[in-house]
């Protein structure tokens, strides 16, 4: 008899992930140290069971609204989001956890979400280096019907400037429900708020080319959440 060698062990390539779902919470005042408790205390388990797959958590710090929590998820396919999501909404813990953790009053006032796509003008996405520095989600909006074109400039363009002034972009991708659409959204990484400062005249200067293309942004700069 012949057996077959199972070593080294095959490793399965994970399907890519298709859909991003970004949240972002407004938080009642004074509530963000509970919010976070209940993401990393009491969630992780819960999100485990409904394949509900987080990829980052951060809470604002310099924002329009800097009492809010960030949270970003990625699903294979559309269906199984929705999936998850029911699952989860009806799973007796969940409603456990979110009274307990309320303790009384609710800690979140608003939700905001959005879908958005991965773009082609950035690396896949590697959440195993995300954690670290002075993190910041940026709201691109861009002109309607160039979408070609404003993925090029960001490949060829912002991207590579992104990168000289040192920030490591963790993850781009084209915002595909939401506000002010046409936009595209990305999370950078600098290694402090002063590295942030100092790159943005060659940011802009890098921005002017794309002066057609790029409409206005908004920033928020974020700490990441860690277990």
């Amino acid at each position: 008899m012949v057996c077959e060698s199972r070593w080294p062990p095959r490793i399965e390539p994970r399907p890519p992930l298709l859909i991003f779902e970004l949240r972002r919470y407004r938080v009642a005042s004074g509530r963000l140290p509970d919010v976070r408790d209940r993401f990393v205390e009491h969630l992780p388990p819960l999100f485990a069971r409904h394949h509900l797959n987080v990829l980052g958590r951060w809470t604002a710090t310099a924002s329009e609204d800097s009492a809010s929590f960030v949270y970003l998820l990625g699903f294979e396919r559309l269906d199984a989001r929705q999936s998850a999501w029911a699952g989860f909404y009806i799973d007796p813990q969940w409603q456990r956890v979110r009274t307990s953790t309320n303790a009384g009053s609710e800690m979140i006032e608003r939700t905001g979400l959005s879908f958005l796509s991965p773009s082609a003008a950035c690396d896949g996405l590697d959440s195993r280096r995300w954690s670290g520095g002075v993190h910041e989600l940026v709201d691109q909006r861009v002109a309607i019907g160039q979408k070609a074109a404003v993925e090029a400039f960001f490949a060829d363009v912002y991207v590579p400037a992104l990168r000289a002034s040192g920030a490591d972009v963790l993850w781009l991708a084209e915002a595909i429900t939401g506000e002010d659409l046409p936009q595209f959204s990305y999370i950078l990484r600098w290694r402090n708020s002063a590295d942030r400062r100092a790159a943005q005249p060659l940011l802009e200067s890098a921005a002017r080319l794309g002066a057609s293309l790029l409409l206005g942004a908004r920033a928020m700069e974020m700490n990441w959440v860690s277990s």
